[in-house]
């Protein structure tokens, strides 16, 4: 019998798949949501604030696929780092710094995010991100409007 994978391992595969994915988008090769779409439930949802330019709400791998790509297409790089865990049952928040790099207008953001991320039989049913200075993710997506994110305060490290 398979010991089944516990919330936490299932968030760190998830994080593995979708660099990998990001990783070759940017590079132009072919991506594959596979390795990705192998941790999520074939139900999963997904909740992005409606200010962001990826906002909405996506249901299932054919819509999370969509906000992949969508992703993407602002984004070359992706990086989920600094992590702290907690984990309640089938719960985990993560509380880490979000790391990207546009490739729209090159800005550069590594900000404060949090997570709250549902995994139920070894798979994540629900995906809430919650991102600190969402102005500065927009501006990545639109460059008139780089200037104005730039003066707003972007980081807690000082």
């Amino acid at each position: 019998m398979t010991e089944e994978r516990s919330p936490k391992q299932t968030l760190e595969d998830f994080y593995e798949a979708e660099g990998k994915y990001m990783r070759a988008r940017a590079s132009g090769e072919e991506a594959s949501f596979d390795g990705i779409a192998a941790t999520l439930s074939p139900a999963v949802k997904l909740h992005q604030s409606p200010d962001l330019p990826f906002g909405g709400e996506y249901v299932g791998h054919q819509q999370y696929e969509k906000w992949a790509v969508a992703m993407s297409a602002i984004f070359d790089t992706l990086e989920v780092a600094e992590q702290e865990w907690f984990e309640n049952g089938d719960k985990v928040v993560v509380i880490c710094r979000f790391k990207t790099h546009s490739r729209i207008n090159g800005s550069t953001q590594d900000l404060p995010m949090g997570q709250i991320v549902t995994v139920k039989a070894g798979l994540i049913t629900d995906f809430r991100p919650f991102y600190w200075n969402v102005p500065a993710y927009t501006a990545a997506a639109q460059p008139s409007l780089l200037r104005k994110a730039n003066s707003l305060p972007t980081s807690l490290k000082e």
